[in-house]
């Protein structure tokens, strides 16, 4: 065998039976009974080769499984499922497309807008949020994380969540706001927003999600219901804002 032939990379393929010289091909044997040609190629181009189909296999792979998105340090495959859940473009009830991404440091101002008008949902002044975009630019992927539902490139939805940790279970993610602009509410954005939190949560092995919801809003009550949430109403919510604890601890703010 020649030296190249040991070092090269086979390639089958399939046809006319077409001889090939130069060198490129150090070696071509030709099977007459299948028409078909063994190519033996250089290293260099068999590395180019197989590279390419690593690559593919690799794009299969995360295609099946979810898109990967980065949490802290952390890159995790979230799962998809079309229309249903997980990062990328759903279709909703009403036929326009959503797309459902991870937010970026840039989209400050949107999620400043959103949570604004949460807060107006509320019955809460605009002055109840106190962070400016500059906070949330801040401690974005750090402090917090958020998924955004876009239309047409403009943010309609918000789903704002965070890391928590139960001594009993492990960690866990905290669901801090969930908000759909009234111009797409029945939608499916809801369902579609606080499915793809979950899938986050799973892919992170998270021990379970969990959030709060005013108990005066029973559409919203009834919807976590039906999506298999538990209302814990042994657990009573606790606060202690700056000030108080301020006081508690006898200092001055």
């Amino acid at each position: 065998r020649s030296e190249g032939f040991v070092e090269g990379f086979v390639i089958a393929v399939s046809g006319r039976r077409t001889h090939h010289t130069g060198d490129r091909f150090r070696r071509t044997q030709l099977r007459s009974s299948v028409h078909s040609m063994v190519l033996v190629v250089s290293r260099r181009t068999a590395v180019l080769a197989l590279s390419a189909v690593m690559t593919a296999v690799v794009v299969l792979r995360r295609r099946k499984r979810g898109k990967k998105a980065r949490f802290g340090r952390d890159w995790v495959a979230v799962p998809f499922s079309r229309d249903l859940y997980g990062l990328g473009d759903h279709v909703t009830k009403k036929g326009t497309v959503i797309t459902i991404r991870l937010a970026e440091k840039g989209d400050a101002g949107s999620i400043v807008r959103l949570v604004q008008g949460l807060a107006l949902y509320e019955n809460e002044p605009l002055s109840t949020v106190e962070l400016s975009e500059a906070d949330f630019k801040r401690d974005l992927a750090s402090k917090f994380f958020c998924l955004l539902a876009e239309e047409a490139g403009y943010a309609v939805g918000i789903a704002l969540f965070y890391e928590s940790f139960s001594t009993w279970q492990g960690p866990c993610t905290y669901l801090e706001d969930l908000f759909v602009e009234e111009s797409h509410r029945k939608h499916g954005l809801g369902s579609l927003l606080l499915k793809s939190v979950a899938a986050v949560a799973f892919a992170r092995g998270h021990a379970r999600l969990h959030w709060n919801a005013l108990d005066w809003n029973t559409p919203a009550i009834t919807f976590y219901k039906n999506c298999g949430a538990t209302v814990l109403d042994e657990w009573l919510t606790l606060r202690m804002k700056r000030d108080a604890i301020a006081s508690f601890l006898g200092l001055e703010l």
